[in-house]
């Protein structure tokens, strides 16, 4: 019968090496088509991701102020009837005027109003977790980001923990500042020259 067994046999390396070859097409095989399907699933959900991109920047860059119907008021007829005026009744004003640094309220304690934040996530390098730490340290616009010392972003994230001290915020401040110019085509490119977010 047919034995494989390289003791009995002198000439047995014909058969390990086509052992070998079948297993190693059969492999191929069968990675192939498992990949083939994944690779295009991501492909498509790649472009679907590409899409809204493209639909958010546009819709950054077109924001305009909502356009009504235009409001037009009937001129007044100068021959129209004027009603007769009421008689007004004077009276002696008996408070006194109060000093004028009682009427006026400091400006510090006039209500500020609330800042909107900006999606620092746009910045390459910046993850939802280290969103959070630049939020509560009061940096919560492209603007706050981009004057930002380098320093001051080292100590926040030695701040947030050891898993962030891997993270390098040298290109943020110039990231940010592009963001808050909405220089979104000068942002993509800087963003394509880091390598996640670190200055190559």
């Amino acid at each position: 019968m047919f034995d494989l067994n390289p003791l009995n046999n002198s000439n047995a390396w014909w058969q390990h090496v086509l052992m070998l070859v079948g297993a190693g097409i059969l492999g191929y095989i069968i990675g192939y088509r498992s990949r083939r399907g994944t690779i295009a699933e991501l492909e498509e959900e790649l472009a679907g991701l590409d899409e809204q991109l493209d639909d958010c920047q546009k819709s950054q860059k077109n924001v305009a102020p909502p356009e009504g119907p235009a409001v037009t008021v009937p001129p007044v007829a100068a021959e129209a009837e004027q009603p007769a005026p009421l008689p007004v009744m004077e009276v002696p004003a008996v408070v006194a005027p109060e000093p004028m640094d009682t009427i006026v309220a400091p400006v510090a304690d006039l209500p500020a109003a609330p800042l909107k934040h900006d999606n620092l996530k746009i910045v390459e390098g910046i993850g939802p977790k280290i969103e959070q730490l630049l939020n509560k340290e009061g940096i919560i616009t492209f603007r706050h980001l981009s004057e930002a010392t380098n320093e001051r972003l080292v100590d926040i994230l030695r701040a947030g923990g050891s898993r962030f001290h891997m993270h390098d915020p040298e290109s943020w401040p110039q990231q940010a500042e592009l963001a808050a110019d909405c220089k979104w085509d000068e942002l993509k490119a800087r963003q394509e020259a880091l390598n996640k977010g670190r200055q190559s």
